[in-house]
């Protein structure tokens, strides 16, 4: 069986949704980071809170650089 290429479309398409998913992850581990902070603060032993502190910004760094390579795809594909 022979595939059909995929078109600039459907290529678009791909890099949008695997994009979005890899920025909802992010945002997901950023809010556990945040729980966890805020419930070992609230227990009085903070040793976590800047190994989670470190890891909550790549994730923003992480979402940020996403976020630009989205903004810049669609930009690109809507001229």
């Amino acid at each position: 069986m022979s595939t059909l290429p995929t078109t600039g479309y459907q290529q678009r398409n791909n890099v949008f949704s695997l994009t979005a998913l890899s920025m909802i992850v992010l945002l997901c581990l950023q809010i556990w980071l945040f729980i966890e902070v805020t419930h070992i603060s609230l227990g009085g032993d903070g040793h976590f809170s800047l190994l989670a502190t470190v890891l909550s910004f790549m994730c923003t760094a992480g979402n940020w650089q996403l976020w630009t390579l989205l903004h810049r795809r669609i930009g690109d594909f809507s001229r």
